[in-house]
């Protein structure tokens, strides 16, 4: 276990390396590694803000102000002269893009209601822009769209190309009076695009809230996504991606949804009462969230299949809550999964479940509290890795039924539990077709079975405390036939009497005679200690006697 030692820590370092690509994409840079997101992101805001504004007349340092009057929008110069006009915010607001000549440059969008008559309605392409676009708005401005204008797929707002920031915006997708089908409609997309920024935008009332396709060094910054009928925030093939200090709520299929990316990181943002927490296929990420049921009942909490050599996921500092049939479920191959430092309280089906092969499992200084509504089950299943180390963690009855079982593993070639707490429980820890077993300094409380192990190679037990495995003496076998310890436990075995010529004992698959005569001899209490899997063999002209102790609790 020694070995695995901090390897979630090192895990989450290297995803947090990777987003600091995007505080430098704006001449922002960092000295060391945890500075960390929190202040990263008060950097990157910083440099995001609008210029000073003045409180009445045109805003200072703006290349071109947008602002609504009579069912028109209307596009001022730093001139305060009027360039455009037109009956659709989207119009404006290309045009005021486009006069900037691909340099770059501030547009401010002013308060008020932005009203789209058509749908795609403000497409915004920087790709050939030798500089940074950013448009700021002031806060109450609102982008949606007309009752009855969507009739296909598209988006509100789509964004490609590179170097841009939006800041401020609010886009309601007006789902009242429009009808959202397909799957393919998003309030904002961000597709084929490089160092975006997104600060403090609002995606409410629509079909999907946020879309990022296809796109690198993404930074999403305390964003709300809000009442969109599929997801809050959709991420699909892209890479270096950050949501931060954000508010995902009340969508109906998935608060967020990660597909195919890689080095996406979602830190210190909630997700309320949506249709299901988090969904990931088959990508890289780093989840530090509060994932709450309240009102709402949720299908899964974290859902994830991971199946691409050497991708990670790492869940640390995160609550999973509420009313949720199953908090956790993970299916994994040939990737690492580690979950540490966080809550989970919940799951009426399963509370947590992770099952592949070829992949490591590594959870600790966890509490996890199932509210299982199935008696008799198992609300934590293991299945079919190639190691499963939990470390200082806490398993805890909920109490939502008579009796129920707590973790069972099975299929894993090895396994470390060290250092839990299992509370409550009918069966502890059940092991059944695994490899190699380590159980040391656990407390099983209240727990009426702590453990039960079948068809598993070698358990090794130590420092329990609430098992204490029992121990009893086997028979004397024929003349030069080895017994192995088969215990979780090492024994000290007591020979004595008998006529005996030879002893010898396999450790690690290496054999030792510890006792040798050319004539018989009665022996007169020797002992040897034979640890899990080790064996002795006696060859002899009389049988002696033997006790075994158990040693090393």
């Amino acid at each position: 276990m020694a070995d695995n030692d901090g390897i979630i820590s090192k895990s989450r370092r290297r995803f947090i390396e990777s987003i600091l690509v995007l505080a430098t994409a704006l001449g922002v840079g960092f000295a060391g590694y945890e500075v960390g997101l929190y202040e990263a992101s008060k950097v990157l805001v910083k440099t995001a803000q609008c210029p000073p504004c003045t409180q009445y007349g045109l805003p200072q340092g703006y290349d071109y102000v947008i602002y609504a009057s009579d069912g028109n929008y209307y596009v001022v110069n730093s001139k305060n002269q009027v360039m455009y006009k037109s009956s659709d915010p989207g119009d404006a607001i290309e045009y005021a893009i486009s006069q900037l000549g691909g340099k770059g440059g501030r547009v401010l969008i002013r308060s008020g209601l932005y009203v789209c008559t058509k749908y795609p309605c403000i497409s915004i392409n920087n790709s050939n822009s030798s500089g940074t676009l950013i448009i700021d708005s002031e806060y109450g401005a609102v982008i949606t769209v007309a009752n009855n204008a969507v009739n296909g797929a598209g988006a509100l707002l789509s964004l490609t190309g590179s170097n841009v920031v939006i800041n401020n915006i609010t886009i309601d997708g007006n789902s009242q009076h429009n009808n959202y089908v397909v799957d393919n409609q998003f309030n904002i997309l961000v597709s084929n695009a490089r160092n975006v920024w997104l600060v403090n935008v609002k995606s409410i009332n629509g079909p999907n809230g946020f879309a990022l396709v296809n796109s690198s060094n993404v930074a999403m910054m305390g964003v709300k996504g809000s009442g969109n009928r599929f997801r809050g925030v959709y991420v699909s093939g892209s890479n270096t991606v950050l949501l931060l200090s954000s508010y995902i709520e009340r969508n109906g299929y998935y608060g967020i949804e990660i597909d195919g990316s890689t080095n996406a990181v979602v830190v210190n943002t909630v997700l309320l009462d949506n249709g299901n927490g988090v969904l990931i296929n088959n990508s890289d990420a780093l989840l530090e969230v509060l994932i709450e049921f309240v009102k709402a009942k949720g299908n899964y909490g974290i859902n994830a299949s991971v199946t691409n050599p050497g991708y990670e996921l790492i869940i640390s500092n995160s609550v999973v809550r509420g009313n949720v049939a199953n908090a956790i479920s993970l299916a994994v191959s040939n990737a690492m999964v580690g979950i540490s430092n966080s809550i989970v309280h919940g799951g009426s089906e399963t509370t947590l479940n992770v099952s592949g092969s070829n992949s490591t499992l590594v959870i600790e200084g966890s509490r996890f509290t199932d509210l299982s509504t199935a008696p008799g089950s198992y609300p934590y299943i293991i299945k079919g890795l190639n190691s499963a180390l939990l470390s200082g963690n806490e398993f805890v009855f909920g109490n939502q039924v008579s009796q129920l079982n707590g973790l069972k593993i099975s299929d894993v070639d090895l396994v470390m539990v060290r250092g839990n707490v299992i509370r409550g429980y009918t069966v502890g820890l059940d092991l059944s077709n695994c490899g190699t077993a380590h159980i040391c300094d656990n407390y099983f409380m209240d727990v009426t079975t702590p453990v039960t192990y079948t068809n598993t190679g070698l358990v090794r037990a130590r420092a329990n405390v609430g098992w204490t495995p029992i121990v009893n003496t086997p028979s004397v076998p024929a003349s030069g036939l080895p017994v192995v310890n088969n215990y979780p436990v090492s024994v000290m075995v007591y020979v004595y009497g008998g006529s005996v010529t030879q002893i010898t004992i396999v450790k690690a698959n290496r054999s030792y005679t510890a006792y040798e005569s050319q004539a018989p001899q009665p022996l007169n209490s020797e002992y040897f200690i034979l640890d899990p899997g080790d064996s002795i063999t006696i060859t002899y002209v009389q049988p002696p006697s033997w006790v075994w102790v158990p040693v090393n609790y």
